[in-house]
């Protein structure tokens, strides 16, 4: 992934941020397809539904395989995404395991694969 792509779903995360102050946190995926997917996740209001719906929209268009993931809070922080996430993206398609999670690192961002990211 170029540092181009890596900032391009930042920058659509922070977009989202900026239109939806509300939010708690915002999820931006691109699938190998090309397609860029982002939702509002209140993880503390409504628990996982946000995050199952999402996994179900993108099962429902076909767009499985997924390239990168940006998880950020609404102060612009970046994340992990919640375990419950993780599980439903690899529970889509095998090779999501390569899935790359853009991270927050002491100076700029690290990437990290899905597989990384679940516990031992």
């Amino acid at each position: 992934m170029t540092s181009e792509e890596i900032n391009s779903l930042l920058n659509e995360a922070r977009k989202q941020i900026c239109a939806k102050p509300e939010a708690e946190q915002i999820v931006v995926v691109k699938t190998r397809k090309g397609r860029i997917c982002a939702f509002i996740n209140q993880i503390f209001s409504f628990g996982t539904r946000d995050e199952d719906c999402f996994i179900q929209r993108i099962r429902a268009e076909e767009n499985e395989e997924i390239e990168a993931i940006v998880c950020m809070w609404g102060t612009g922080e970046l994340d992990i995404p919640s375990m419950n996430l993780r599980n439903g993206l690899l529970s889509l398609i095998p090779t999501n395991e390569s899935s790359l999670i853009i991270l927050q690192a002491e100076k700029g961002v690290c990437l990290k694969t899905l597989m990384e990211c679940m516990p031992a």
